[in-house]
């Protein structure tokens, strides 16, 4: 992965030799961020250009470090040992003023919508507190003042106020449509790959990918809007994410997890793996459904409505309850008006969300449901470590592991959380105690 960074940088104008090393950043102790030295006269600004429009943003380096020559071992081979660490401030290290009238118009949408003084251009929307109801916000908020409607998911790629000025200016054309995001830089561990729930982004990961550690590196598996109106099955979904995956990690071992219908993306994938010669090391799946769960119920937009509306105010925290009788007769955009103007009253929605966002969302929502309610899983070769939230199961529950155990061995950790707070304090760090030992393990000789 080094070697393609490095290569993408000598072929543009001005630069000569590269070398690209992932150093501790020291504003993380133990975490890890690229650095890259180049030799020539090219400018940073245009380094940065060209490899946002060649590679994911996850390879883009942090900082870059002009050379006059690279350092050299006696064998004429680059000695990286060698080479400086970086002068000035790394990402977030110290405040970094806005540059452009873009940077200092998008600083104080940040600032305003994070309720903090002032935003450094080189700030993590994550390390300020963002997530996801305050990603909604932030992104209507730019559109609304630059006529640029970005996704959601363009805070994974363009996760400071710098990278996503660099996305407007662009008008948001350097989007690259790939579903893996990097939710933790980590080191040199093997990555573990994470599949997005229902909802179709990986918000809800961010808290256990930093709960990992200083060296894993974790991607996340986001679901990508199609156009032309198709609705893909799991397996399909799946085989897409696995190709890019396999983009990044091109053999096994892998080790792969998900949350609710990101869990059952996880064990399609790591059929596919395993039909395909190759192995998995790891296969975690968080509080998933039961494999025949849903498959002889009818989906029609009333239900759909009323399982969304149910998510929407679960995963926003907030201790209302919905009455799904308040959209029954009701067709999709006229229930989608009434859950704006519920869930702004109930503080479930932030203001700025209107019913074409919503809907977009319920979309995706809706096409990952049906896609869920038609999949069949198959025995597994390999071997699952389940993770239960208790508070969810049914009273009287004897089969822990839901149905999944007649499918493939299963190890299960029961959780004191529901289905929501599995992934939140404490019940996250009971998990990750969890998924260490298994991560350990799965990489034992």
């Amino acid at each position: 992965e080094l070697g393609e960074i490095e290569a993408v940088i000598r072929e543009v104008p001005g630069a000569r030799e590269a070398a690209v090393l992932a150093r501790e950043d020291p504003r993380r102790p133990g975490d890890r961020r690229l650095v890259a030295y180049v030799t020539g006269n090219a400018a940073v600004e245009e380094l940065r250009r060209v490899l946002r429009e060649r590679l994911p943003e996850y390879m883009v380096p942090d900082a870059f470090v002009a050379l006059t020559v690279l350092p050299l071992t006696p064998n004429g081979k680059v000695d990286r040992k060698a080479l400086p660490a970086p002068d000035g401030p790394g990402p977030g290290e110290d405040h970094v003023a806005p540059r452009t009238p873009v940077e200092e118009a998008l600083a104080g949408i940040w600032a305003r919508v994070l309720g903090l003084e002032r935003v450094g251009v080189t700030d993590s929307f994550f390390s300020l507190g963002g997530h996801s109801l305050l990603g909604v916000r932030l992104m209507a908020q730019i559109d609304r003042a630059f006529g640029v409607r970005l996704p959601i998911a363009a805070l994974f790629t363009a996760s400071t106020v710098e990278r996503l000025a660099g996305l407007l200016q662009g008008g948001g054309t350097a989007l690259r449509r790939s579903p893996l995001v990097r939710l933790h830089p980590g080191g040199s561990g093997r990555p573990l790959f994470v599949a997005h729930p229902v909802g179709g982004d990986v918000f809800a990961y961010v808290e256990l990918a930093e709960a990992l550690g200083a060296g894993r590196p974790v991607y996340g598996l986001q679901a990508i809007a199609t156009d032309n109106g198709n609705s893909p099955s799991l397996e399909e979904l799946a085989a897409q994410y696995l190709a890019a995956i396999r983009d990044l990690q091109p053999e096994g071992p892998y080790l792969l997890a998900g949350w609710s219908l990101g869990a059952v993306i996880a064990y399609e994938m790591a059929q596919q793996i395993e039909r395909s010669g190759d192995r998995v090391a790891l296969l975690a799946m968080l509080d998933p459904s039961s494999p025949q769960e849903g498959l002889n119920e009818r989906l029609d937009d009333t239900s759909l409505l009323a399982g969304f509306a149910a998510d929407l105010v679960r995963l926003s925290g907030r201790p209302v309850e919905l009455d799904a009788k308040v959209l029954e007769g009701l067709d999709v955009s006229a229930a989608l008006d009434r859950m704006v103007e519920l869930g702004r009253r109930e503080g479930v929605l932030p203001p700025e969300v209107d019913a074409l966002r919503l809907r977009e969302r319920f979309e995706l929502f809706s096409r990952h449901m049906k896609a869920l309610q038609s999949y069949l899983p198959r025995p597994y070769g390999g071997s699952v470590t389940l993770f239960r939230a208790g508070a969810s199961l049914p009273p009287g529950a004897t089969d822990l592991t839901a149905g999944w155990g007649e499918l493939a061995p299963a190890e299960v950790h029961l959780l004191a959380a529901d289905h929501y707070s599995l992934l939140q304090r404490p019940a996250l760090d009971h998990l990750v105690g969890h998924l260490k030992d298994g991560l350990r393990r799965a990489e034992s000789p």
